[in-house]
Parts: C-alpha cells; sequence; structure tokens
C-alpha cells in the first residue's frame, strides 16, 4: 500500500476534529519511532484516517464507506458478519473462529501488527487488528482481529479514533465489451483470441464476429489452411494490433470495429539433384531453400 513511512499514502496529515467528540484525533502512527519498524508493522491510522475523512463520527449504523487511503482500484474491505473480511475467512480458514494460521500462511501473509492507542503500540507479536470500511455506530467501527486460537472476522467494533493497520483489497472490476466482426479468406480455418482471465473466442467463415473486453491485450493467432501463411493483419478504428505482420500477435479493442486478415500461398520451389546415377526433382516449400537439405557435393537449381 505504500513504499516509505514518508509516502502520502502511509500517513495522512489531517488532523480531524469532531464536534460530537470535541477532541482531535491522531492522523496515524508510524511504528518506526517503535522498536521495529514500519516495514514490518506498517502505519496505524484511526478510522477516520483510514477512510480518508470519509467516514464520520454520526453514521447509520453499519454503513460501508466508500473512498479510503488504498490505492486507485483497490478497498478497504468490509465488516460485519456479511462483510468481505468474513467472506475471506470463510474462503481462506474454512470459516473457523479457532486458529489464525491460514491467515498468516503464504500467500495471505497476515501478521501480528498489534493496535496503537493511549500513546503507544499495544499486543504486537500475539494478535492482529485491521481496520474494515464499515462502522458500527457513532463512536465505533468494526475491525478483524486474530490471534493463534481466534479470529473474530470484523464482528468487533472498536473507537474510531483507536491505531489499527489497513489492508487493501483489489477492485472487481467488471469488463465492457465489444464486437469485433473478422474477415477471414478461405483459405484461414480459424482465428482465435485468447485472454488469461477472460478466456478464447474463436472466428471462423460461418461465425465471424468476437466479442472482446475492451482495453485489454488479446493473444491473436491465425489458423492456417496448408500451404498458406499470414500476410497482414488490418484492424478498424479503436483497434491496436502490436505486430500487424506476425503470427501470433496481440490486439486490443476499444469499441466495436474490424479485422481482416490476409493471407498468402507459402512459395514452393523445385530443387534438382544431380547424382551419379542421374538426376531426381522435389518441390521444397521456400523454408526448405538453404536450410542445409542438399547432401555434400551434389548440384542444387532452383
Amino acid at each position: 500500500m505504500c513504499n516509505s513511512s514518508d509516502d502520502a499514502e502511509c500517513i495522512n496529515s489531517v488532523q480531524y476534529n469532531t464536534n460530537s467528540l470535541n477532541r482531535s484525533l491522531t492522523p496515524s502512527h508510524n511504528t518506526a519511532s517503535d522498536s521495529v519498524g514500519w516495514y514490518s508493522y506498517g502505519v496505524y491510522y484511526n478510522w477516520y484516517t483510514a477512510t480518508a475523512g470519509n467516514g464520520v463520527y454520526e453514521m447509520t449504523a453499519n454503513t460501508n464507506v466508500a473512498g479510503d487511503i488504498c490505492p486507485k482500484n483497490w478497498h478497504i474491505p468490509t465488516g460485519n458478519s456479511t462483510g468481505e473480511y468474513n467472506a475471506l475467512n470463510a474462503a481462506i480458514n474454512n470459516g473457523a473462529t479457532n486458529s489464525d494460521t491460514a491467515w498468516r500462511a503464504y500467500p495471505n501473509n497476515f501478521i501480528w501488527s498489534g493496535d496503537y492507542n493511549n500513546n503507544k503500540r499495544t499486543s504486537g507479536y500475539s494478535n492482529g487488528r485491521i481496520w474494515t470500511a464499515t462502522t458500527k455506530d457513532n463512536a465505533t467501527a468494526y475491525r478483524i482481529g486474530f490471534a493463534s486460537n481466534t479470529v473474530t472476522s470484523a464482528t468487533n467494533s472498536f473507537n474510531k479514533w483507536d491505531g489499527f493497520i489497513v489492508r487493501c483489497m483489489r477492485d472487481e472490476v467488471t469488463a465492457e465489451y465489444s464486437d469485433l466482426t473478422v474477415t477471414l479468406p478461405q483459405n484461414v480455418e480459424s482465428i482465435t483470441f485468447t485472454h488469461p482471465q477472460y478466456g478464447t473466442e474463436t472466428a471462423t467463415t460461418s461465425s465471424p464476429t468476437v466479442s472482446l473486453a475492451e482495453g485489454t491485450s488479446y493473444t491473436l493467432t491465425a489458423n492456417f489452411a496448408p500451404g498458406y501463411e499470414l500476410t497482414s493483419w488490418t484492424g478498424g478504428e479503436g483497434t491496436t494490433i502490436a505486430d500487424p505482420t506476425a503470427n501470433p500477435t496481440t490486439i486490443i479493442i476499444a469499441n466495436d470495429s474490424t479485422l481482416t486478415l490476409t493471407a498468402s500461398e507459402i512459395p514452393t520451389y523445385t530443387v534438382t539433384v544431380n547424382l551419379d546415377s542421374g538426376s531426381t526433382s522435389a518441390p521444397l516449400a521456400s523454408d526448405d531453400v538453404g536450410g542445409g537439405v542438399l547432401a555434400s557435393g551434389a548440384e542444387g537449381r532452383a
């Protein structure tokens, strides 16, 4: 989430002061001032700072705050029994509440960060406490807590001015799709568009239109009838082809568009080999010419 203890994404310097509390709330505490560094335990935030000021004192109970200090396309997971942290515990820990081994194991790597309150760091090395994006009531918000023999699954709440660390979750991105209509010559059997997340789409002469996710790169591959090869790809407006003369290559589309493939016949040559007993001829593809197919001492003519 952050790169150094003085990174703007690590420490929000705004001082929050709510009329309801009539007290100034320390936004964050850098663990570099403790016996261990921030790189081991992160930075502690009160809840107002963790939510970038979008979380306030007077809020409707069980409200999920939109907006926080996480990077773009990431967010603080929600809490309470139906929140994202509870779903995470079900996924990685089979819903268990008596052990945090799965939380702290690779690749999850949650840490026993402890917390920061009353002007000191507490509970380090024995438990982890992390803010959620969900408020319980005016004064408290939910946090996930875990130790060797317990996981609270974000159902416990603490004062919003307490200091806990933050973990960010990648936003679920819903792709926008556009249609790509492909023109295939008769000597092309099919064209495939392959993406590691969105799968493979195939265009043929009988079914020339595919639906592709916008703004993401697909591997573009033409499958030719024997004896043919690619001449070039030509894309319509909003289409980006990495190498128009390569097969395979990659393609990105931004809107409904078209793609045309041009193919050509692979040249063949007749090679005559003169031997003591006579001569013989055989057709060779262009790739074979100059490829060491003639025996030593033989004479070749194309």
